[in-house]
């Protein structure tokens, strides 16, 4: 009788648990919003849970179109004011009480963004992918747990994740990029190159650096690289792998020492260095 008389305790507290529990209905909506900018102006957008996508066209304007999952207690926010020399955007959420949050799906917010040509201006979000096209200026484009896709951009691209992957294509810029659990790839960047992974390989062709120096590193992966354009001080070394350096363009004397080679390649002074831990270097 004491175990029947607990058991009828126990899913009385359960169903008061059930009934207490209110579980609010998902909402779908779009947002758009718009507020002029200037060519060559700063914009900042911040993002929470949704990818960011950027395009250009040739108008001083900025259009923001989001793609909104929230619920009423769990209400997503856009601001969109002058800040900086600029605009900024960003994105908000309420907090909510935990009942709700427990019941719920996160909310969600899809940006996709039309912005100026000539721009300075910095991507942010979490849980979501950015990529952005066509700038000229400078962009920074940073994410956790999401992909970074880049562009036919230039002047000045820096792009940061965790838990993602970065591809950078057709850039007439400089180039920063750090991933710790993802790959890079990178194909006709013109600018000087720092990229570094930590579990992933790297990728890279047709590059030339604008002789200010080209520096790919990953720990746990292979590099291979079609070096284009790109002259100067080969340095390649890996802690366990092989080593396959033959440059299209040819080199001159090549310096081996165990896992290590040290070549000139073209008349350039640039340093490129090629970096792995665990992994094979191919150079072509």
């Amino acid at each position: 009788m004491r175990l029947r008389r607990l058991s009828v305790a126990t899913l009385g507290m359960l169903l008061m648990g059930t009934s207490g529990m209110v579980v609010s209905a998902q909402e779908e909506r779009q947002e758009i919003r718009t507020a002029p900018l200037a060519g060559g102006a700063n914009l900042r957008v911040t993002n929470r849970n949704g990818h960011i996508r950027v395009g250009i066209w040739d108008r001083d304007l900025v259009e923001v179109k989001a793609a909104i999952r929230d619920t009423a207690s769990r209400r997503i926010t856009l601001s969109l004011r002058e800040a900086g020399g600029g605009l900024e955007l960003l994105v908000q959420e309420g907090s909510g009480d935990w009942l709700r949050l427990a019941a719920s799906r996160s909310p969600r917010c899809q940006l996709d963004i039309k912005v100026p040509r000539r721009l300075n201006a910095s991507f942010r979000t979490l849980n979501g992918d950015v990529e952005v096209q066509g700038i000229e200026g400078f962009a920074e484009c940073e994410t956790t747990n999401g992909d970074i896709r880049v562009r036919q951009l230039k002047g000045e691209v820096h792009c940061e994740t965790t838990n993602g992957g970065i591809e950078a294509v057709g850039l007439q810029a400089r180039l920063k990029a750090e991933t710790t659990h993802g790959s890079i790839r990178l194909q006709g960047v013109a600018g000087g190159i720092r990229a570094e992974t930590t579990h992933g390989d790297v990728e890279a062709e047709q590059l030339d650096g604008w002789g200010e120096g080209i520096q790919l590193e990953t720990t746990q992966g292979d590099i291979r690289v079609v070096l284009g354009r790109a002259t100067g001080h080969l340095h390649a070394e890996t802690t366990v792998g092989s080593l396959d350096i033959r440059p299209a363009q040819g080199g001159g004397m090549q310096i081996q020492e165990g896992h290590e080679v040290q070549m000139k390649i073209g008349e350039g002074r640039q340093p490129i260095r090629l970096e792995t831990t665990h992994g094979s270097i191919r150079v072509r």
